[in-house]
């Protein structure tokens, strides 16, 4: 749909960023870190257009991995600015050094 606004690249879109991190501030410390990054740089139809990449605590059992990625899937697919601000992502998982 065209709107007045001018299109920001959702990896740049801080909207985006905003709703893709509010889940982490207090309710899943095992997240260290969140990064928003082109997931097709060339935009080539390559891969996703936004690639999530979460450095999460060392020592998470495979369950608790998945408990957690469960829960943030959830509450980002609920996000009105994620729907439309995004269309196709993939979630990278990084260990603490």
């Amino acid at each position: 749909m065209a709107t007045q606004q001018e299109w920001v690249p959702s990896f740049l879109n801080e909207s985006v960023g905003r709703a893709f991190a509010a889940p982490l501030d207090e309710s899943e410390p095992n997240v260290l870190a969140i990064y928003l990054e082109a997931g097709d740089p060339l935009s080539r139809l390559d891969g996703a257009e936004l690639q999530i990449s979460l450095k999460l605590v060392s020592g998470l059992s495979q369950d608790e991995v998945q408990a957690l990625v469960s829960r943030l899937a959830e509450t980002w697919s609920q996000s009105e600015v994620i729907a439309e601000s995004v269309d196709s992502m993939q979630l990278r998982l990084l260990a603490a050094e």
